[in-house]
Parts: structure tokens; sequence; C-alpha cells
């Protein structure tokens, strides 16, 4: 069974003294403002439940988002020459 970070909401792998890499260097160096969780950012699709990856999208909807902006792109430059 592999150690989970101490700090309520991390859930990271645990580092040393009871906390990930992240927490124990914000201990390490007294920024007890990093000890705070930010819950995770979840994809901005209705239904989709993955988490946020980039512009507001998970993995997937992020590739089809550059995909469909790419296409409208090429679309709208016409022939050259």
């Amino acid at each position: 069974m592999t150690r989970t970070c101490g700090v309520p909401g991390c859930g990271r792998d645990h580092y040393a003294l009871g906390r990930c890499r992240k927490h124990w260097e914000a201990k390490r160096l007294g920024r007890t403002r990093e000890l705070h969780v930010k819950p995770p950012r979840r994809c901005s699709v209705a239904g989709c439940d993955r988490d946020y990856r980039s512009n507001g999208f998970c993995q997937t909807h992020l590739i089809q988002w550059q995909r469909r902006r790419r296409a409208a792109q090429d679309a709208h430059s016409g022939p050259v020459g």
C-alpha cells in the first residue's frame, strides 16, 4: 500500500514527514499558505467528469477542440496563389 500526503484533500504520494514533496517543501520553508489544497478542476464539457488539462477541457476534449479550431482556420485561409 502506497502512503499518501497527510494534508487533507491532497492525495499525492508520500515524500517525507507525512507529506508529499510540495507540502514538505512548503513546511520546510515556513510557507503555511502553500499547505492549502485546491479542489481539482473538472472539464467544462457537460457530462464529462475528467480532470481539467487546459483551456477548460480535459485532455480528450482539448484535442478535439484544437482539431476543430485548426480545421476552421484552414477553411478560412483559402487557396494560396
